[in-house]
């Protein structure tokens, strides 16, 4: 019976010490991107009698320059933004963004224009207090040329995720699917990195830490009526495709070997 209690305790305690998380097993150069990873939350309020309503989206960003541009994907915004079209209400849409080693969320601002959104993809510039210590760390953006099927990626949460690394491989490089699910078609390469609720507009990164992908979403299954969960795959926006967007925009980012300025430099 001892001996029994014994082994017990010693596979619990294996099971519980033994194992790592995808965190605590991702490359220091993974790790060292956590901080430039945010949670970006839209707030549409309308004025009502007697007060205000608010609608929430939620998801996930990163930094892409010193300036305090973040990048995220379209769809956080979409339906609210649609949502304030669409009425006669009087209402609002707001920006926040929560960055880690700051406490309170900061005040964002659309870097780009509402209107046809064939990337995908939105990009949103910070606004914090003078004279604070707050310094934003950009990550670098990496080159989809120099990856191959099956290689191994690591998917970004925001800090409020239970949750922040997700690992996979790439499934496919050449062959891009498109999807208008959440903007108008946008072509999404496939990853076996579980890109749950919460992922969506964070960075897909290789070992390097350079993001090679923007995270859209996950294949979905039918789990109850009108209820759906990710199935174990995940989509994404190629960073080849992101960089010629942003420089369409004029919006500056970094690699590891250069700092973008303006639309014209070099990648």
């Amino acid at each position: 019976m001892r001996l029994t209690s014994f082994i017990c305790a010693l596979f619990l305690a294996f099971s519980v010490y033994g194992t790592e998380s995808q965190e605590e097993k991702a490359p220091t150069h993974v790790l060292d991107a956590l901080g430039s990873v945010v949670t970006v939350s839209a707030t549409l309020t309308f004025l009502v009698k007697g007060g205000t309503a608010d609608f929430d989206k939620r998801g996930t960003g990163f930094v892409l320059n010193t300036h305090g541009d973040i990048l995220t994907v379209w769809h956080i915004p979409k339906d609210l933004v649609e949502m304030l079209k669409r009425t006669t209400m009087t209402g609002v849409l707001t920006y926040a963004v929560n960055i880690q080693g700051y406490e309170k969320p900061l005040v964002a601002y659309s870097a780009t224009p509402y209107g046809p959104y064939s990337a995908g993809l939105f990009v949103l510039t910070t606004v914090y207090p003078p004279n604070t210590n707050l310094k934003f760390k950009p990550i670098p953006l990496g080159n989809f040329d120099f990856i191959s099927v099956g290689d191994r990626v690591y998917a970004l949460a925001n800090p409020l995720m239970p949750t922040r690394v997700a690992e996979g491989t790439i499934v496919q490089k050449d062959k891009q699917a498109l999807d208008d699910k959440f903007a108008p078609l946008v072509p999404f390469l496939y990853t076996t990195t579980p890109i749950t609720y919460g992922y969506s507009g964070g960075p897909l990164l290789n070992e390097r830490g350079e993001v090679l992908g923007v995270t859209e979403g996950c294949s979905e299954k039918k789990i109850a009526p009108g209820k759906f969960e990710c199935a174990h795959d995940g989509y994404f926006i190629p960073i080849n495709l992101v960089k010629k967007w942003l420089d369409a925009q004029g919006i500056k980012y970094e690699t590891l070997h250069e700092n973008t300025s303006d639309a014209s430099s070099p990648n």
